[in-house]
């Protein structure tokens, strides 16, 4: 288990509890959600959207101490984001011919495949 006891962005609502953990100087967050007696997960995101999100529930998060207690995690994340750069209008990064992170790197530059030339 992991466990932290300080001063934490906290919210209680009728459906919930969440506290924000702030990482990277505050520029990443993760939010934990722990749906009350009542409700459950898929209830607290069947009345969820963006809106909701942004103007009703960041809000109110408000400083309080408290004992933070959840099982230890460890996630890993693998995606492929050249579809998704490319169809953003970023399609140079990806041809060889192309690509220029001459401000990045001494030699040229650019991801092929499973093949990764080495990023400075």
């Amino acid at each position: 288990m992991m466990w932290q006891s300080r001063k934490f962005s906290y919210q209680e609502g009728d459906d919930f509890q969440a506290v924000r953990l702030a990482y990277a100087g505050d520029r990443l967050q993760m939010y934990l959600f722990l749906p009350a007696t009542n409700s459950s997960p898929q209830k607290l995101l069947a009345g969820s959207n963006g809106i909701k999100w942004r103007d009703k529930i960041l809000p109110q998060f408000t400083n309080r101490t408290g004992l933070l207690v959840f099982p230890e995690f460890k996630i890993n994340y693998d995606v492929r984001l050249n579809g998704p750069l490319e169809d953003l209008g970023m399609k140079r990064a990806f041809d060889s011919r192309a690509a220029d992170f001459s401000a990045m790197a001494d030699e040229p530059a650019f991801y092929r495949g499973s093949e990764t030339k080495k990023f400075c």
